[in-house]
């Protein structure tokens, strides 16, 4: 599978690199400029996802060391919280008061290290205590807070950039356990300002942050949203994050950074479509006879619902050089182009099929041993996240004596009817393989069924099969099954396997004293 992956990608990374270069110079003639301009907008819209992905991986692994360092061992911590889920209002005030001068100290230094926020949940989504608003506290986050509630009922990590009742923010946020029951949540986040400075620190470059008003106003406290917030002269439809907004346009940078509103009044009006679609997008523009390039970065949040924008701006005089490049002789180029993507695709396909004959079963169409071991390792390895993996050997029953009394023709064709059986039987996200001469093996991720429902659907589809066909033998499998459980975390694939092959040997002679 992985080798098919990396084929497959090797595939895509050549046939781009060789269609780049064949577009460049295809459009050098007429079309040049416009398609050289789209790739050096790409170029920038790339270079600053990589920055702000990096930038924020950084943070994240920041906020990692302040939980795991403060928080997440923090004996007397994690029983305050545990006991404020069940404390009345006053005795709620002395906890917060106590969490609040444990962590003060390391919340300042945070502050310093440009996160935002430290914010205590309560495990029903209640907000217990928000070191940058203090006073604000007791209101319930469902329904506006869907990171908090997604680490509630997932007990896990959980990261999204999140519009809250506060602040807007890149948000960590940690689940709380005592004596492993969960008890609530921990939340460490950046404002975009953390990024805008990071990237303007790193390429010179200038940056805003602007806020869908529809997500704002629906979320923010209304007390608070001209405090945090100021109308965006960019579009009516979006606010400035103000902190960013008023450290740009303060006395020492009014006048260096003036041509900036100059330009969002001059591309305002060809930009209200691209803002509608929520998209990443650039524009080329000029002022002053300067080329600028404004990009904008487009931010979603937990649902994936468009959000805001980072919006960059750039001298870039690359666009100027674009114009004075024309290049001619494209035919040898076109030939040359088609040439080796052609060869690249016979040879991916040849690839392909080598490689998938080597993990089929020529019989039956399903995984051949290898095949399914592959797969099923790939299964293992998720088991480690989740629950619900399950594992089932079957033995077709008598296979020696429908090959003996009908011939190996007929024995292959009850070879090939359980197969069938077992790909109808189940999902095609399911393991199958045939692992031997008349056995097979399934195995997935089934987190509400139990063993006894899965060997209960094989035998109704067999007893189907049996009613409706016209062969002179019955077809019965010998099962072994079992769901991965909790005090198996630590064994192999090979060992849960091997368990399961047990049950099934065990199951055919069980079947074997019933018939005799």
């Amino acid at each position: 599978m992985k080798n098919k992956s990396r084929n497959k990608n090797m595939l895509i990374i050549n046939i781009c690199a060789v269609t780049i270069v064949f577009i460049i110079l295809q459009y050098m003639q007429v079309r040049s400029y416009n398609q050289k301009v789209s790739d050096q907008n790409d170029e920038q819209l790339e270079r600053y996802d990589h920055q702000i992905s990096t930038i924020i991986n950084n943070y994240n692994t920041a906020a990692e060391i302040y939980f795991d360092e403060t928080i997440k061992n923090n004996v007397s911590i994690i029983q305050l919280i545990a006991a404020a889920n069940t404390a009345n209002d006053s005795e709620k005030v002395i906890l917060r008061e106590d969490l609040y001068n444990q962590l003060e100290s390391t919340y300042q230094n945070a502050n310093e290290n440009h996160f935002r926020q430290f914010h205590f949940h309560l495990k029903d989504c209640t907000s217990f205590l928000r070191f940058h608003k203090p006073e604000k506290f007791g209101d319930n986050l469902e329904g506006v807070r869907d990171t908090v509630c997604n680490t509630r009922d997932t007990h896990a990590f959980t990261y999204s950039f999140e519009e809250g009742k506060v602040y807007n923010g890149f948000r960590f946020v940690f689940p709380l356990f005592m004596n492993n029951e969960y008890i609530g949540s921990m939340e460490v986040s950046i404002s975009p300002n953390a990024i805008t400075d990071a990237v303007e620190e790193t390429c010179d470059n200038s940056g805003f942050f602007i806020m869908k008003k529809s997500v704002t106003d629906e979320k923010v406290m209304v007390d608070l949203i001209n405090t945090n917030y100021l109308d965006s002269d960019i579009s009516s439809k979006y606010y400035y994050d103000k902190e960013i907004y008023e450290q740009f346009f303060n006395a020492e940078n009014q006048a260096e950074n003036h041509f900036i509103l100059n330009i969002n009044e001059k591309i305002k009006s060809s930009i209200e479509n691209d803002l509608e679609l929520g998209k990443d997008f650039v524009i080329n523009t000029e002022i002053d006879s300067l080329p600028y390039t404004v990009s904008f970065f487009a931010i979603d949040n937990f649902k994936e619902e468009h959000v805001g924008y980072f919006v960059f701006y750039d001298k870039d005089y690359r666009i100027q050089r674009l114009k004075t490049l024309f290049l001619i002789n494209i035919s040898l180029a076109s030939v040359l182009w088609i040439t080796l993507i052609s060869v690249r695709i016979i040879i991916y396909k040849s690839e392909i099929k080598l490689m998938k004959l080597s993990i089929t079963d020529g019989l039956t169409g399903l995984l051949n041993r290898r095949g399914f071991f592959l797969s099923a390792q790939v299964l293992y390895e998720n088991s480690k996240r989740m629950d619900g993996l399950w594992i089932c050997f079957m033995d077709v029953d008598k296979l020696k004596t429908i090959n003996d009394l009908y011939g190996h023709e007929e024995g292959d064709k009850a070879i090939i009817s359980v197969a069938d059986i077992l790909r109808n039987s189940f999902r095609k996200s399911d393991v199958i393989g045939r692992i031997g001469g008349d056995e097979f093996a399934v195995c997935g991720f089934y987190a509400t069924e139990s063993d006894e429902s899965f060997i209960k659907r094989i035998d109704e589809r067999l007893e189907s099969f049996n009613k409706t066909s016209s062969k002179p033998y019955s077809l019965s499998v010998s099962k072994g099954c079992l769901m991965k459980s909790k005090d198996m975390k630590d064994a192999t694939l090979t060992e849960i396997i091997a368990e399961a092959d047990r049950r099934m040997y065990a199951s055919k002679i069980n079947r074997r004293k019933n018939v005799s």
